[in-house]
């Protein structure tokens, strides 16, 4: 089966509590697959380490460092 990818980039903020990141900070980041397909959430650490949903298992997650463009 054929699948398409959209998966949308890296997020300016976290998604959980909507804070923008800061320049060289560590985000976490989880793509999760629903009934619309793929869909990416980015967080800071304090709300990755606070997530305690664990009804939806992430298809995959890393860590990243966020810079600001120069």
């Amino acid at each position: 089966m054929a699948q398409d990818w959209d998966i949308k980039p890296r997020g300016e903020g976290c998604s959980g509590c909507q804070t923008p990141f800061a320049d060289e900070q560590n985000y976490f980041s989880a793509l999760v697959f629903d009934t619309d397909g793929y869909k990416r959430a980015d967080y800071c650490e304090k709300c990755w380490l606070a997530k305690d949903d664990e009804t939806v298992l992430p298809y995959s997650m890393w860590q990243g460092v966020f810079r600001l463009p120069p």
